[in-house]
């Protein structure tokens, strides 16, 4: 009997993006039992037609209808609900605007880790190249924290030390891939594999907040319990970027970002 692999995404007013995540999925060479799970957020009523007609027939794709929207990982929980943890070999939760390279589940089905292994942290790569993971190796410094702090005070002023970094971060070296496995604190909140050792100790993620800073909400509850997160630069991920975030206005996604990072802030 083949052993189970789940891809669990939710969408919001994004269906074009959830249909090519499904497709990238199907065209995957695999030996396992795939089942695709998409939770839709509330989206408006064309989005979800359009996500149902695309994926009409197709046996192993489930689309869970949301009655309220209920966040990142709350969604993500809707997705968690339905499947049977106990038998699943890996379960891929994260974005919907995620494409995987063909052999993406062959290399899965090769890495080797631990018991204390909750999480695998895949290449994850931004369309103009930049390599997402690790998000932090280890815990953020003190001087890094002081700096968040310093962003979310005000909104102007956030905006200013955006700026600045990012012609900081422009005029730096290049991002570069890391080439080599190892156990980090936190990887990027678009990808994360679940394996069997995660549900040893939880069923469901930590949903204390609606958007952003989910990264360090899950590194911290998996590190409550011992848990690690081994990053594998051979499980290569596309993710187009921020594609619901997007629609949102910024002076919006400032105050729902300082909120989660205010509730999330010792994780760090």
């Amino acid at each position: 009997m083949k052993q189970l692999v789940y891809f669990i995404a939710v969408n919001y007013n994004n269906a074009s993006y959830s249909l090519k995540y499904v497709n990238s999925i199907l065209a995957l060479k695999s030996e396992y039992n795939v089942q695709i799970i998409i939770v839709d957020n509330k989206s408006e009523a064309n989005d979800v037609d359009e996500l149902e007609k695309g994926i009409a027939g197709i046996d192993n794709v489930k689309l869970i209808k949301n009655t309220a929207n209920s966040g990142y990982f709350g969604g993500l929980n809707k997705g968690l609900q339905t499947i049977d943890q106990a038998e699943a070999a890996f379960v891929l939760i994260g974005n919907n605007d995620l494409t995987f390279d063909k052999e993406f589940l062959t290399l899965l089905s090769k890495v080797e880790y631990d018991e204390q292994t909750m999480i695998l942290a895949p290449d994850v790569v931004t369309e103009n190249g930049f390599h997402q993971n690790p998000l932090l190796t280890d815990r953020m410094h003190p001087l890094r924290k002081w700096g968040l702090r310093l962003y979310y005070t005000n909104y102007y002023f956030g905006k200013t030390i955006y700026h600045i970094t990012q012609l900081i971060k422009n005029a730096a070296m290049p991002n570069r891939k890391l080439e080599s496995s190892q156990f980090i604190y936190m990887g990027i909140g678009a990808c994360y594999i679940l394996t069997p050792h995660f549900f040893k100790s939880f069923s469901l993620l930590k949903e204390d907040v609606f958007l952003w800073s989910e990264e360090a909400l899950l590194s911290g509850q998996i590190t409550e319990k011992n848990g690690k997160i081994l990053y594998c630069p051979e499980l290569i991920v596309h993710h187009a970027e921020n594609t619901s975030i997007k629609k949102l206005p910024s002076r919006q996604t400032y105050a729902m970002a300082r909120k989660s990072f205010l509730k999330t802030f010792r994780y760090y």
